[in-house]
């Protein structure tokens, strides 16, 4: 998988600094498992962009303030290191994931 920065458009160099979007399922783990890669940038050029609001487990929707259910699909961001072509999730991500939501509809 080629990683390419969203504002940029340059490549994200294994060990640079990146920001995340990841759509995945909640297994308990710190990031969604069966991770897609939505979108990328180098941390540079997501300054800015939006706020970050960061979580630790247990996570909650923050659309509907809903904790996140095992099993249940979510979006987040993360913030870590570049990685190579044959892997997806950025590395040394540490202990916190940002802007958790459902990626479904949330439930009333």
């Amino acid at each position: 998988m080629k990683h390419t920065c969203a504002q940029c458009d340059g490549d994200l160099r294994y060990g640079e600094d990146v920001v995340q979007v990841l759509q995945g399922t909640n297994y308990g783990a710190i990031t969604p498992a069966w991770t897609k890669t939505e979108a990328e940038w180098h941390r540079r050029c997501f300054d800015g962009e939006f706020d970050l609001r960061s979580q630790r487990p247990p996570y909650k929707c923050e659309k509907c303030g809903k904790p996140l259910a095992f099993g249940e699909a979510f979006r987040c961001l993360v913030i870590g290191k570049g990685t190579d072509q044959y892997s997806s999730v950025a590395e040394n991500r540490g202990y916190e994931i940002f802007n958790v939501e459902h990626t479904s509809k949330c439930l009333e």
